[in-house]
């Protein structure tokens, strides 16, 4: 869930995404995609997806907003 929640928050490349995680950027892209099966097949897991969305989209916003005002 990780790996799409940051990938859809962010406009953080995969390789990048792969840095910060530690892992090839290919391992989150399959990660990304099974994860996004589950969400669009179980409203278990879309329903989390969407609260987590829900609480953390403000947080980016936030944070990107700080990292362009002290660029």
């Amino acid at each position: 869930m990780v790996y799409v929640l940051c990938r859809d928050l962010t406009n953080w490349s995969w390789p990048h995404l792969g840095k910060h995680f530690g892992k090839d950027h290919t391992s989150l892209l399959h990660g990304y995609a099974v994860m996004k099966e589950k969400i669009s097949q179980d409203t278990y897991w879309a329903e989390q997806y969407e609260e987590l969305l829900h609480d953390l989209e403000p947080v980016c916003r936030t944070a990107k907003t700080r990292r362009e005002r002290n660029r």
